[in-house]
């Protein structure tokens, strides 16, 4: 018993140390100090309290959203909008849990 307990402490003193290892070796990874500052982008966080998507402008100079987004796939099919809604997750568990008392078990095990 006193053998197993031991490979136990050891094996988390071995993980824990890894983690505070590579921790510390990726925090020193630099970025690109030489990039360009250029226009501030504005982007909103919209929620309903179950689904939260970012809301961006359709056409900035940073990105022009309307060239990988075909308005024929929104729901308004309105080209002059001019902030576009991005949300992330499962399809189904967005579409079929618009509140949280909507909320079923398969629908969010198949989520997860």
């Amino acid at each position: 018993m006193l053998r197993y307990l031991l490979r136990i402490t050891v094996l988390i003193l071995c993980l824990v140390s890894i983690y505070l290892l590579s921790a510390f070796c990726l925090s020193r990874i630099t970025v690109n100090k030489d990039v360009k500052e250029s226009d501030d982008v504005t982007i909103y966080i919209k929620t309903n309290g179950v689904h939260a998507d970012l809301v961006v402008p359709v056409k900035h100079g940073q990105m022009d959203w309307s060239r990988q987004v075909k308005f024929s796939n929104t729901v308004l099919n309105d080209s002059t909008m001019q902030w576009l809604a991005l949300g992330w997750g499962d399809k189904g568990f967005y579409l079929q849990t618009p509140t949280w008392a909507d909320l079923k078990f398969s629908v969010a095990f198949n989520a997860a």
